[in-house]
């Protein structure tokens, strides 16, 4: 008599720990555990592999899209929107100049390097360093779309 006191809260005990995270419910608002299995999205499928194609106009400007002009050669562009197909890079740590160590600031803590907020809106020096950021950042597409232009070839 004496195990079957203690053997069936146990297992109710037990049993409720196993149910509980089916109702239970997560900060998302759905339950914790789901009795149908669901798909990773990050995994690789049908439905995140697609095609666009790109062209290039008589002015020589690139175009992308789902469907292609009539009488418009392009070249169908594979995509897989689960899979990161560019390799990360790295970006070089500024170096200091010889103001910021006599200082004794690091390179990031250069006083005439504008910060971004409401004062880069006004600063003329913001509008010089926004122009360099994006002529780098062109140069980094450009060399990016050489390289995915090789592997297509």
């Amino acid at each position: 008599m004496l195990k079957a006191r203690i053997l069936i809260p146990l297992a109710l005990l037990l049993a409720g720990a196993f149910i509980a995270p089916y109702f239970l419910k997560g900060p998302d608002g759905k339950p914790l555990m789901a009795f149908v299995e669901q798909v990773d999205s990050t995994l690789s499928t049908a439905a995140t592999r697609q095609i666009y194609y790109k062209w290039q106009d008589p002015d020589g400007i690139w175009h992308f899209g789902d469907e292609v002009p009539e009488g418009i050669k392009a070249i169908p562009v594979h995509v897989d929107t689960a899979a990161n197909i560019l390799a990360p890079t790295s970006v070089p740590k500024p170096e200091a100049d010889d103001n910021t160590k006599k200082k004794g600031l690091a390179a990031t803590d250069d006083p005439d390097r504008v910060k971004p907020g409401l004062e880069a809106l006004f600063n003329p020096k913001a509008a010089e360093q926004t122009l360099n950021d994006a002529k780098a950042v062109q140069e980094m597409l450009n060399e990016r779309n050489n390289q995915l232009e090789q592997m297509t070839r």
